[in-house]
């Protein structure tokens, strides 16, 4: 079974005509026919998804997803985990090597591999046959993840544009020229001081200058004194009686 894409809600057939879709954009792959068919009618009854797409086997749903490809970019793959050839969680592990992956979620009739799944990352898990409220509920998670992913694409193109965007100059306030510090002129030279007096030189010079003593009497005796002197008095003559 070859991969086709499920025509819109509005019924425009051929996909290259399709319109961007204002609804989610859902992938269905599945090997088997009754069950593909059931999962597409139940999308095109839900007034949230835009365009359904299917493929009955991994290889289509690679087609789909080729950036050549006319159809649009799906926003979630619903995948069969079980399949000939890739499995679902093989191809899971494609899509999320994507620049922007979609939401997937995985169809299965037993719960055995469910732990599996949530850890490559899907976002539901679904048991066969599918009811209705059930895949209400997964495609409620596909739109909350649709959400984040536009978010953050709004984030990133306002980042690029800001980048982008140059940022004028800014001009410089004009510094004031700083005038030069006038040149102090040297301090004047102190005159060295004069050189002091030898004292010792003018000290001998003045005692040779002296006149000399008169000769006076020899000293007296040791242990006497002259007669009429008294210690510590001017000596004076004392006339004998």
């Amino acid at each position: 079974m070859t991969s086709s894409a499920a025509e819109s809600p509005a019924g425009i057939g051929g996909p290259a005509d399709t319109p961007p879709a204002t609804g989610l954009v859902v992938l269905a792959v599945d090997d088997e026919a009754p069950a593909l068919d059931e999962i597409s009618f139940l999308l095109r009854g839900d007034p949230r998804v835009g365009t359904v797409l299917t493929a009955a086997d991994a290889a289509g749903a690679l087609k789909i997803l080729q950036p050549n490809s006319p159809n649009p970019v799906p926003d979630a793959v619903l995948l069969d985990i079980a399949m000939p050839g890739w499995e679902g969680v093989d191809l899971a592990r494609v899509l999320a090597a994507l620049p922007r992956p979609p939401a997937v979620a995985f169809l299965s009739a037993h719960d055995d591999r469910a732990v599996e799944a949530y850890e490559i990352g899907a976002l539901d898990y679904l048991l066969k046959p599918v009811r209705a409220a059930r895949l209400a509920e997964a495609v409620t998670r596909f739109c909350a993840a649709r959400d984040v992913a536009a978010e953050q694409d709004r984030r990133h193109f306002l980042a690029i544009t800001a980048s982008s965007i140059p940022v004028a100059a800014v001009p410089a306030s004009p510094v004031p020229p700083v005038a030069a510090p006038a040149q102090q002129s040297p301090p004047p030279a102190l005159a060295p001081p004069a050189a002091a007096p030898q004292r010792d030189e003018e000290a001998l010079i003045a005692l040779t200058s002296l006149p000399a003593p008169a000769s006076s009497p020899g000293p007296p005796s040791a242990g006497r004194r002259p007669r009429g002197t008294t210690p510590g008095c001017t000596s004076r003559a004392v006339a004998a009686t």
